[in-house]
């Protein structure tokens, strides 16, 4: 559950496809797969933008979650419309096998709570 997610946390996301979708519980980092996210709630944008890994092989620069490096962030309270491996293909260096119930994206949480973009 949310509540038991901590900055650090690695986990992977729940289901979300074919009309299901999941509020996100905490900003988070992707690092497999890929997401489908509405982030109207913050931005006010209303096209679903799409989410893929942080590539760390071309990243030289310091970690910016709000600017350069937005696109691989999960926002804490952004609805996630789909999320799969195959969004963001070519990354198969999954260390461990995912829950049952959980898709193939891997994320490290980042801020949880009243820290989060939602707490903002």
């Amino acid at each position: 559950s949310a509540s038991e997610v901590l900055p650090g946390d690695v986990f992977y996301l729940p289901h979300a496809g074919s009309g299901e979708s999941f509020n996100m519980p905490c900003d988070a980092l992707i690092l497999d797969g890929g997401c489908i996210t509405d982030e109207a709630v913050l931005t006010g944008e209303s096209v679903p933008q799409v989410k893929r890994p942080l590539d760390v092989d071309n990243e030289a620069d310091e970690f910016d979650m709000d600017g350069s490096h937005r696109g691989s962030v999960l926002f804490a309270g952004t609805h996630i419309l789909h999320c799969d491996r195959e969004i963001a293909s070519d990354y198969d260096n999954m260390s461990e096998e995912p829950p049952a119930n959980a898709t193939s994206v891997r994320c490290l949480a980042l801020r949880t709570g009243t820290y989060s973009s939602e707490g903002e």
